[in-house]
């Protein structure tokens, strides 16, 4: 996995634990579609349709969501963050 990879992955994560949205790192365009699931069947457009998501996802959680993120590194080698509330 690239470098870039590594960085936006990262950002990504750090956006959702922050609920915020990385607006730097979303294509033109972007789109998400989410499929049909305990929290949510719907397609999500841009940077709204990403803040629109982590709500809707978020909510689907009674105590709010436990999280946790695998950190992969260039070189190869995996490891896992702890979870979060």
């Amino acid at each position: 996995m690239s470098q870039r990879n590594v960085e936006v992955h990262d950002r990504v994560v750090e956006a959702v634990n922050a609920r915020e949205v990385p607006e730097d790192v979303l294509a033109p365009g972007f789109r998400m579609e989410n499929r049909a699931s305990a929290a949510t069947d719907y397609t999500y457009y841009g940077a709204r349709g990403w803040n629109e998501w982590m709500s809707d996802l978020f909510e689907s959680f009674a105590d709010g969501p436990a999280t946790r993120s695998r950190r992969y590194s260039p070189s190869g080698t995996t490891s896992w963050s702890r979870r979060s509330r």
